[in-house]
């Protein structure tokens, strides 16, 4: 019995220290796993970046593709770079900055659902979306003081090689009242025309444009008295066209049946096809020039820190991009 005893201990002890090598052998395999699984693919000034940080800034769809996932990395290193050296205060500010745009450009979009999509698209994720206009703005924080200024030489040049031949169309501003047709049968061209004539008599009677239009239009508009703003003359169906051309300002056309559907247009305004001069566009032309000016200025800031941070030994790629 006492053997019996003596040979289990020894089965403990044995299987004890099996237990213990296993894990010893066990525990680098799996670290290398999980290493192997998120690799770090960059160094930045001391901060690590890893894959699945890369593939976040990606469509869901992009985020396997390597192309995609080289420049998404390459993109993300040139944020970091742009973050090296600012004061927590400032990037604290910057951070800010950059969840108002979003939020704004979000609510412009349609929502974040309908942003999501429309950056899906594109290949890119709301997070890259924000990581990209965080580094840009980082940038922009430290470009030289006259980055944005533009010569007025430069102006007048970009206006006389590319706007000053540029031709406005016509346009006219107009009110309407509007009875949409689903298709051209017979029974619904009289419909519509039932309700026109009724509009018809009513502004014969001298009823303001905007209440008829209110009571009778059919367009989303109506609630607004018909307005319909400035309309491109080019653009309008040609039989509305046709017969805005042969009203003066301050009177109304007839009924009129387009493709869409019966109109009456009340005319307020007219605008002559024109040319732009250097003073309508001048505004225009310096905002293109200065964003131009800046997205070069950007560029070449950028290089320059690669090429600093590579120099110091403070920027390494560690696994393939």
């Amino acid at each position: 019995m006492l053997m019996a005893m003596t040979e289990r201990r020894w089965t403990l002890a044995w299987l004890a220290l099996a237990v213990g090598v296993a894990t010893l052998v066990a525990g680098p395999l799996v670290a290398k796993r999980k290493t192997q699984a998120d690799p770090v693919l960059a160094m930045v000034y001391g901060q690590a970046l890893v894959r699945s940080q890369v593939a976040a800034l990606l469509a869901p769809d992009r985020a396997a593709d390597q192309p995609s996932l080289r420049q998404a990395a390459q993109e993300e290193v040139d944020r970091l770079l742009a973050l090296h050296g600012l004061a927590a205060r400032v990037q604290a500010e910057l951070e800010r900055k950059v969840d108002a745009i979003t939020n704004e450009t979000q609510e412009r979009q349609g929502g974040p659902a309908a942003w999501k999509l429309q950056l899906a698209q594109l290949g890119q994720s709301p997070l890259g979306w924000k990581r990209a206009m965080h580094c840009k703005l980082a940038v922009n924080l430290q470009l030289p003081a006259d980055a944005t200024q533009i010569a007025e030489a430069a102006i007048v040049d970009r206006y006389t090689r590319r706007w000053s031949t540029v031709e406005v169309p016509a346009h006219v501003r107009v009110q309407e009242i509007a009875v949409p047709l689903a298709s051209q049968a017979t029974d619904e061209v009289q419909r519509a025309r039932a309700v026109m004539i009724v509009a018809s008599e009513r502004l014969a009677r001298g009823e303001p444009f905007a209440n008829v239009a209110r009571v009778l239009s059919q367009t989303p508009d109506a609630a607004q008295g018909g307005d319909r703003g400035w309309l491109r003359l080019d653009l309008v169906d040609l039989p509305l066209a046709a017969a805005l051309a042969a009203i003066k300002v301050g009177e109304r056309t007839p009924i009129v049946h387009s493709a869409w559907g019966l109109h009456i247009m009340l005319l307020h305004e007219r605008r002559p096809q024109r040319k732009l001069s250097l003073d309508q566009v001048r505004d225009q032309i310096s905002a293109q020039l200065s964003d131009e000016n800046t997205y070069k200025q950007r560029r070449h800031w950028l290089q320059a820190a690669r090429q600093r941070a590579l120099a110091a030994a403070k920027l390494r790629w560690i696994h393939s991009k």
